[in-house]
């Protein structure tokens, strides 16, 4: 047939295929309508290989469930739209470290993927069921995407969402509280996927069951249900079988009860199950999920608490037998079943332990009895003879000695991939080839072992591991499911690229004819294989497929999945976010510099509006709040512009959040900002700190936090009647609100980094000696400022109060007492507290920062109780992981202002001894007679003999300033922090920025256009992570600037991510060894500095 005459008869098959299949939409080809079930519009994607896909999204396939009660189905005649997924199941997930609660326990829905090529005939069915040991898992399309397996555009796929953990698996043995909830949902899909799939263009006689660990596990489960028979026919179970040791709870009713223990439900153990299921009924879901914790019993572990078990035999059971039973006598639905496993599946359980010191030592000292504990020995056996066998095994895998270490640790893994996995998987082959007509329904299985770059080891790790494990659980799936959150995309025409595609067709090709491709060389298990079993290939980074014979006993899979936080999946629309107690906030779209789309929460309140002088307090509401516009800035006056401008206002304690568009499954990192200028001026408003450069890499989310400056923030007296520190008081308000609420925005709270610059990094170190602050944050990058910077502490508060008082032309200034000068200041006009300030100058702006954090009197609420010297030479501070920057001339924000100003420098040079040993700011013990001679040594030091200051002395000037307000003190930070700390735990780390591109504040400090190069100063990395279109031009594509924001966005992402920079091999930390500046030498730090022609470079040096 001639092209042409084809296309002309798909289109009139296309045209015509409504009328016999109801396949093909005749209005609208996104819009699917479905008798009793209502009508779906659905939105376009695309596959790897950009091929479109037609996707429905969040189809309800039951009601929303009554806890503990059988599914209902779901009805409608309405129209829905269905391009957003849903929320995931309510679940905890205990292989997320942080063992996060989330999702909803509204969650019954599918969703569903098609070609956009429509085919005249209908097309098989791909059902998934997710994995996560029956206590986690989810179908978003971000963690679940359907990018790989659908570009082949030769089948429908559906995934599923199903109850979990006690919501789908808690039950009691009697049927009081109805077994196996999560798997009856199951059925509720199949039903729904049997009765509607045609009108999707589905053909509901060739459906596939696919799963992996716990999904795996209930595809094989359904071949033994009634309410499951003839909804499907074949399926594909990956790393997991219903005979496995986590498949089935033996003894429902003593979880059930124990489960109720933990939720400190009275009478526990007496009441009968029908009390004890209306107290669990009402429980609250987050009590109810973390009084699983209480039934482990070492770590996590066991790590599945509620299971599939065996119910009494009724109409609505799903399982009334144990499947050995079933597998044992051939009493089950038989259809053509394919078994997938990896090399290692064990590691989902070894790599954690094994990369984490502490679990490590903490198994090793206990090794035998958790060792017996993890086999999970069949209940009839007592402890004594658990041990015992435990012994054995342990004696034939090598662990003798009972300790796990690095030459160790392959057979511990080989012992649990064989006990969870192997063994379970042969079995049930021995009973297939001997109880089951293998010519209509033929076994298979293959071992997935093609290593590639990216592996699941580093997430069971929760960071980099240090050994090579291979092939392990769950690794398979980065090839099948595209998982844009866990892993990069993987690049086209590479080794990764083929193995998608001959993976994924090798998958099609079994649901399209339950055989494989003839070139694949195969033989089916039949009665002349009865005891041997066939692998049918390895995936070999060669992509050879070659057949062989043989097979280890035992072996196959452990549950590991990091899959757990849909928090960012919003139910209905995902710009609206509601919290608990503070209300909802319709956001708004922003994009990146690469135009990716960001969501943007703009001017959050996490404070009520403040009264002058005073702590503030956490807001709360119940309203929903318009947050598509950002905040007035806190009142303050910039002596960094010119005229000296006042703006803001008095209610300013708001906060912006920015998140990617793009859905995470898992919480990811959060990075919390805090502008600084001095204590005297800055903002949080997009138009200067705009997330378009930091955000592009859609791996954070950023929190951007306005606090109070200048007199509003900062003036106190030593006595508290004003209290002091109110600024960072606001800090620690947003901070506690960021640990509460930036869940529900897709953070993860317990990997919180500060990140300051100027002021602001000043800010980000002191968090880490204030009591309020402990436990909201993990991680600090403090740039261009320490706390023991000469501009972090006002060593005399009161006087700066009364002098302030004094220029207000408040009567008695000198004399009144603290009360009284409280109240003359409070009720003063904002612009008179600030137009004083000018007054505390001794010349032009400077003293620069006039109003400063104190030390305070010691109470509760308290944010500094000692200087920050003191902490930081004893030692005594919340230890958290930390990075500091600077760059060559830090010293420019001043110097340059008044070297560009002629009229400005002669005036300093008419007096240049006495004005630089004021800038020093020298120790306030040191009399004038010390400061004068102090400074005259500095000055012989840096070459500044003839006390002026000219372009023969700009650098040395620069660099005097750059030394003393910033080097000094930074270096004597990290010199007491390597004495000190627990580097191992806390490491420290430290960068200078040195790339000169376009643009510079340098023209900024001069108020005019400079004549001057003064490369590198104050402030300009930040041109680089946040976007200031109100002062400089756009950044150009590909331009250096461009390669820089992407490097140095990238570099500080990564701390956020994994507390610790890119390394280079060999890469020497901070540690007390080599950190000695005298020798010229000290630890590795990276600088960043343009490289040849266009490039930009990240180097690691060892100079000071």
């Amino acid at each position: 047939m001639a092209i042409s005459s084809f296309v002309a008869t798909l289109l009139l098959c296309y045209l015509i295929a409504n009328v016999f299949f109801g396949v093909v939409q005749c209005t609208d080809p996104l819009k699917v309508c479905l008798p009793d079930a209502g009508c779906y519009i659905g939105r376009y994607m695309v596959s790897y290989n950009e091929k479109e896909i037609e996707t429905f999204l969040g189809i309800p396939y039951a009601l929303p469930p009554l806890r503990f009660q059988t599914p209902r189905r779901y009805r409608s005649n309405e129209t829905h739209q269905a391009k957003v997924a849903r929320c995931a199941c309510k679940q905890r997930n205990y292989l997320d470290h942080q063992k996060p609660i989330t999702g909803s326990e509204d969650c019954l829905y599918l969703n569903l993927y098609r070609p956009s090529l429509q085919y005249f005939k209908l097309i098989p069915v791909l059902v998934h069921f997710h994995g996560g040991g029956f206590f986690s898992g989810a179908t978003s399309p971000f963690f679940l995407g359907p990018e790989y397996i659908m570009d082949g555009q030769d089948l429908v796929l559906v995934t599923v969402t199903y109850r979990l953990g006690p919501f789908g698996f808690l039950g009691t043995s009697d049927g009081v509280i109805p077994g196996n909830i999560g798997l009856k949902d199951q059925v509720m899909a199949l039903q729904w996927v049997y009765n509607n799939i045609e009108y999707f263009g589905g053909d509901k006689f060739r459906v596939t069951l696919l799963g992996q660990d716990a999904g795996g596990m209930s595809a094989h489960l359904h071949t033994f249900s009634r309410l499951s028979r003839g909804l499907f026919s074949a399926i594909i179970s990956i790393s997991g079988t219903a005979n496995s040791i986590y498949a089935i709870d033996e003894n429902p009713n003593q979880t059930a009860r124990l489960t109720a223990k933990y939720c400190n439900v009275s009478n526990w153990d007496t009441i009968n199950t029908r009390k004890l299921y209306s107290s669990l009924l009402f429980m609250d879901a987050n009590t109810l999920l973390s009084a699983g914790d209480g039934l482990k019993f070492w770590n996590i572990d066991s790590l599945c608490n509620y299971k599939p078990f065996v119910e009494v035999d009724k109409r609505f059971s799903f399982l009334t037998k144990h499947p050995s039973y079933y597998m044992s006598n051939g009493e089950f639905w038989p259809v053509a079943s394919l078994f997938g496993r990896v090399p290692n599946e064990g590691a989902v359980r070894a790599v954690n332990i094994m990369e984490n010191e502490d679990l490590r030592n903490d198994f090793n000292s206990n090794f035998w009895n958790l060792s017996a504990k993890m086999l999970e020995f069949p209940s009839t056996f007592s402890d004594e003879k658990k041990l015992s066998r435990t012994k054995i095994i342990l004696d034939q895998y090598h662990l003798q000695n009972f300790h796990l270490d690095g030459n160790t640790v392959g057979q511990f893994m080989q012992l649990l991939t064989d006990r969870i996995y192997y063994h379970p998987m042969y079995k049930t082959f021995k009973y297939y080839v001997d109880k089951v007509d293998l010519r209509k329904h033929p076994l298979y299985f293959y071992i997935f072992k093609f290593e590639g770059e990216l592996s699941y080891a580093e997430k069971y790790a929760d960071h980099p591991i240090r050994r090579d494990y291979n092939v392990i659980h769950k690794d398979d799936q980065i090839y099948l499911f595209r998982t844009r959150y866990l892993f990069p995309d993987i690049e086209k025409n590479t080794v990764a690229a083929k193995m998608i595609q001959i993976y994924t067709r090798f998958l099609s090709n079994f649901v399209y004819y339950r055989e494989f491709q003839k070139d694949v060389h195969v033989k089916v298990f039949g009665d002349y294989c009865q005891d041997r079993y066939n692998q049918i290939f390895k995936l070999h980074n060669t992509i050879n497929l070659t057949q062989t014979m043989g097979m280890n006993l035992f072996g196959a899979t452990l549950l590991s999945y990091l899959i757990g936080n849909v928090v960012f999946v919003e139910c209905i629309d995902p710009l609206k976010v509601c919290l608990p107690d503070v209300g909802c906030y319709l956001g708004t779209f922003m994009t990146s510099i690469n135009s990716k789309e960001l969501d943007a929460f703009l001017g959050i309140p996490y404070a009520y509006k403040t009264f002058r002088f005073r702590v503030s307090r956490p807001y709360y509401s119940n309203k929903t709040h318009d947050a598509t516009k950002a905040q007035c800035d806190c009142k303050h006056k910039n002596y960094l512009v010119p005229h000296r401008p006042i703006v803001g206002s008095e209610d300013c304690l708001y906060l912006n959040v920015y998140r990617p568009s793009l859905k995470y499954f898992n919480t990811i990192p959060v990075i919390v900002q805090f502008n600084g200028v001095g204590f005297f001026a800055g903002t949080s408003n997009p138009l200067f700190t705009g997330p378009d450069y930091i955000m592009d890499r859609q791996d954070v989310i950023l929190v951007t936090v306005s606090y109070r400056l200048g007199p509003f923030g900062f003036l106190a007296t030593s006595d508290n009647k004003i209290p002091g520190n109110l600024g960072l008081k606001d800090q620690v308000i947003a901070l506690h609100w960021v640990f509460n609420h930036i869940e529900y925005f897709g953070g993860d709270k317990f990997r919180i980094t500060l990140l300051g610059q100027g002021s602001g990094g000043i800010s980000t170190h002191m968090h880490t000696f204030s009591r309020p602050s402990r436990g909201y944050f993990s991680g600090i990058i403090s740039i261009s400022g320490t706390a023991n910077s000469i501009y972090a502490i006002d060593e005399d508060p009161d006087y700066t109060a009364r002098q302030t008082a004094k220029y207000c032309n408040v009567t008695n200034w000198d004399k009144m007492n603290t009360r009284k000068l409280h109240e003359s200041l409070a009720f003063m006009d904002a612009d008179i507290l600030l137009n004083a300030g000018d007054h505390l100058k001794y010349w032009s702006i400077d003293s620069f920062a006039i109003y400063r954090p104190i030390v305070e009197i010691d109470k509760r609420v308290s944010f500094l109780v000692k200087n920050p010297k003191w902490y930081i030479a004893n030692g005594e501070n919340w230890p958290v992981a930390s990075m500091f920057g600077i760059v060559p001339n830090e010293g420019a924000l001043r110097a340059v202002n008044i070297m560009e100003n002629e009229d400005l420098r002669n005036d300093f040079n008419s007096n240049f001894l006495n004005l630089t040993a004021k800038i020093l700011e020298f120790p306030k013990p040191f009399n004038d007679e010390q400061r004068l001679t102090s400074a005259k040594i500095l000055l012989e030091n840096y070459n500044i003999q003839s006390l002026k200051l000219d372009d023969e002395t700009i650098s040395n000037f620069m660099q005097l300033l750059s030394d003393r307000v910033f080097y000094y003190p930074l270096y004597n930070t990290i010199k007491h922090y390597v004495e000190r700390i627990n580097l191992r735990k806390y490491p420290i780390y430290f960068y200078i920025f040195n790339f000169e591109g376009e643009s510079s504040y340098a023209k900024i400090y001069a108020y005019r256009s400079i004549k001057r190069d003064y490369q590198v100063v104050h402030r300009d990395d930040q041109l680089y992570m946040f976007r200031t279109q109100f002062q400089f031009p756009e950044v150009k594509n590909n331009s250096a600037e461009a390669k820089m924001i992407n490097l140095y966005c990238g570099f500080v992402s990564h701390f956020a991510y994994h507390r610790q920079p890119p390394f280079v091999k060999n890469f020497k930390r901070c540690n007390r060894s080599n950190f000695f500046i005298a020798s010229g030498k000290i630890c590795d730090y990276h600088e960043f500095g343009r490289g040849q022609g266009n490039s930009v470079r990240m180097t690691v040096k060892n100079e000071w």
